[in-house]
């Protein structure tokens, strides 16, 4: 092995990067110190792939729980966020600790998307609920990947099956015009 470089092994699925480095002037008696950082495996996305995506709350709490302006200001940054990013929303529901989207990615962009959607939602029902810690788990947010037919309506049953117990609102296909590129 090259000095310098890292020491790369893959088991079960995670990557463990090896790196070593002397902290010489941290620690006056020079003792080398190993540091271990443990990172899953790129996830792949393809172009033109249909995907359930599901996103919890922090401590799986109500911040989503629905109200009139709060569904509004969500539909407009979903809305947003897929125009801009060419994603084509087939299905969504909103519920009180959690959300899914049926959605499919034909540049191959979805976790920008994801990135934007989730940032925006997260600023926008914190500045209504007065919070600014994290709206979202740290948890990675659950993408499923549909293949056939039959997953895909599957998928979509799923998410259109669901409600919120709480507000009693049925989730609905998407009436907005998201399936419209930005390009």
């Amino acid at each position: 092995m090259l000095a310098g470089a890292p020491d790369v092994r893959f088991s079960d699925g995670l990557a463990e990067y090896r790196t070593r480095a002397a902290l010489n002037r941290a620690d006056t008696r020079g003792l080398v110190v190993e540091l271990l950082v443990v990172m899953s495996l790129p996830r792949p996305i393809f172009k033109g792939d249909l995907y359930l995506v599901t996103r919890r709350t922090s401590g799986r709490r109500f911040f989503l729980k629905p109200t009139r302006k709060r569904t509004k200001k969500i539909e407009y940054c979903l809305a947003v966020a897929a125009k801009r990013h060419g994603i084509q929303v087939h299905a969504v529901t909103v519920m009180s600790n959690h959300w899914h989207c049926v959605a499919t990615d034909p540049r191959g962009v979805l976790p920008e998307f994801l990135r934007d959607v989730h940032s925006w939602i997260g600023k926008t029902v914190n500045a209504g609920i007065g919070r600014w810690e994290n709206l979202w788990s740290t948890s990675q947010t659950s993408l499923v990947r549909a293949e056939g037919d039959s997953n895909v309506v599957e998928r979509i049953a799923y998410t259109l099956a669901n409600r919120d117990p709480q507000s009693g609102q049925k989730p609905r296909l998407s009436s907005l015009p998201l399936s419209q590129s930005s390009a």
